[in-house]
């Protein structure tokens, strides 16, 4: 979705400050204000700030710098490459990749985050979410054959298979405390139902991870694959999983 960016005066942006706010915060727009028609500053929600704040480390500059340049030359690591390198590091079949009566781990488990778009009544809640990203990200995790979870605003930690009904929650809109509360309570659900894993494959934003990491680095390595892609980037790394089983 292209970002829309608005210009205005900084007398006109005072007497509608809430309402840009909102626009930035919930819709992702962008604000430039202007002085005397020159631009001078601007709105931008605290994700985008933060990300720029984390980008101006000198390390993590050189290091985004490398890795855009090697996306773009095209030796960026496709999604296929990815699963490879992670059944090479523990090549068990695929019987032993799934828990077992016996208690065996599984070998990767993949968490996904909810999205906007939702179906208008209760579904599954792997048919529940309307979105190009979801779409390709739940292809994606089913294609290795390892269990999957979902990352909802509203129910937490979510099995695929699970029905639920549509809902409004999202995390942009809850505050720092909330977050903390949400990120505790999705917790407590891994520890019932998140099985042993060898690897945790997280596809999900900042606001969902930020609670959760040091738990969940406590039960396995956790990778971030997308970590540092922009959403068309996202979609064009999602795009190369396989479409069938992964054996």
């Amino acid at each position: 979705m292209a970002i829309r960016v608005l210009r205005m005066p900084m007398t006109k942006a005072r007497t509608q400050l809430g309402s840009l706010v909102r626009g930035v915060h919930v819709e992702g727009d962008v604000v430039v204000l202007e002085k005397d028609g020159i631009p001078i500053a601007g709105l931008l929600d605290i994700d985008v700030v933060e990300d720029y704040l984390e980008a101006q480390d000198p390390t993590l500059r050189k290091r985004l710098r490398a890795s855009m340049k090697a996306y773009r030359s095209g030796r960026g690591r496709p999604a296929r490459e990815f699963l490879d390198e992670l059944k090479a590091e523990n090549p068990r079949t695929e019987a032993a990749h799934r828990q077992t009566a016996g208690g065996a781990g599984v070998r990767v488990v993949y968490l996904v985050s909810c999205v906007k778009g939702k179906k208008v009544s209760r579904a599954p809640a792997r048919d529940l979410y309307c979105s190009e990203w979801f779409e390709r990200a739940r292809e994606y995790v089913e294609a290795t054959g390892c269990p999957w979870f979902i990352l909802s605003a509203e129910y937490g930690l979510v099995a695929p298979e699970q029905e639920i009904e549509p809902y409004e929650k999202t995390l942009s809109k809850m505050n720092i405390a909330a977050r903390r509360d949400w990120a505790e309570r999705v917790k407590a659900q891994m520890e019932e139902h998140l099985p042993p894993s060898d690897r945790i494959v997280v596809l999900a934003g900042k606001r969902y991870r930020e609670f959760l990491m040091e738990y969940l680095e406590r039960r396995a390595p956790v990778a971030i694959p997308m970590e540092r892609l922009r959403n068309g980037e996202q979609l064009n790394w999602l795009g190369k999983a396989p479409r069938g089983p992964s054996r």
